[in-house]
């Protein structure tokens, strides 16, 4: 496999191309994250309704009663989340493969296939995120003890994450040279970039936000007209009718983040391991074996 012509770029133009091409594959990107985004939508109305009914059917329901009872559905739910969330990148990163490599694009479901590589793809994720919880819990004690050893732990987790950024993309890039490889390869292929990495992160952050604010408007909306629909009508909380007001913006809300948002991400990621590739060309060997 020859290594594609993709030279260096500004982050602020590989974030921008990397949304460009969303729009252009935008059916396809529909399509791959449309049935994660209807699970997660569904799960979380059942999960509110069942905390509704939970609050009036139980006397002398309390705030701690709640996260005795129900905390432990909250985090399975967030579990189920961050696997939808995995499973939807790793479909993406498949798909964005074939359009930066200029490989033939196969039709939308062949990418939701899963196949052994997810479970590493998972992996990965899971373990990151596990260590953003433990650098997490460090920086706030950090904070909380003194102020520099806090900002001394988030300066070198900031670091550490970056390094590690492009640890998905190495991996799917080269998957038969296994993940450990794609941690190495990410972190000489960030040696020296590690502005322009955070950079890169920060401005598809907000792009993110701004995604996703006009559906968070519409969710502020639909609660008012829940909370009106219930003080004057009289409809009860666990109503269908109110259960609609609450899926439909929680769907377009997921949808957008996964389709948009996520893919967007994907394809940013994606065409900043071409540039970085092309500013240190020695670790396409180390990559590509």
């Amino acid at each position: 496999m020859s290594e594609p012509e993709y030279g260096p770029d500004s982050f602020i133009s590989i974030a921008g191309e990397g949304y460009s091409r969303v729009f252009e594959h935008l059916k396809p990107m529909a399509l791959m994250t449309l049935p994660a985004s209807i699970f997660l939508a569904i799960l979380m109305v059942f999960m509110w309704m069942g905390s509704y009914k939970l609050g009036v059917q139980t006397p002398n329901y309390s705030a701690q009663m709640w996260m005795t009872r129900f905390q432990p559905l909250n985090q399975i739910f967030g579990i189920l989340s961050a696997l939808c969330e995995y499973y939807v990148m790793f479909t993406l990163y498949r798909y964005a493969k074939d359009i930066y490599l200029k490989e033939p694009v196969l039709n939308w479901t062949a990418y939701m296939v899963p196949d052994k590589r997810l479970g590493i793809f998972i992996g990965v994720g899971l373990l990151l995120g596990l260590a953003q919880i433990f650098a997490g819990a460090l920086i706030c004690l950090g904070f909380l003890l003194l102020v520099l050893p806090g900002l001394a732990l988030f300066v070198g987790f900031m670091y550490v994450m970056s390094r590690f950024s492009e640890t998905w993309t190495c991996y799917i890039q080269n998957p038969p040279a296994g993940v450990v490889n794609a941690f190495a390869t990410s972190w000489v292929l960030t040696e020296n970039n590690v502005w322009r990495t955070i950079g890169l992160f920060s401005t598809l952050i907000v792009i993110k936000i701004l995604i996703a604010l006009p559906c968070v408007l519409i969710m502020i909306f639909a609660n008012i007209v829940m909370a009106v629909m219930s003080m004057i009508f009289r409809f009860p909380m666990d109503s269908p009718v109110l259960a609609i007001l609450i899926l439909l913006p929680m769907f377009i809300l997921l949808w957008s983040q996964f389709a948009l948002g996520l893919g967007g991400m994907v394809f940013a990621l994606y065409r900043y391991y071409f540039d970085l590739l092309s500013r240190r060309p020695a670790a396409y060997n180390n990559g590509h074996g």
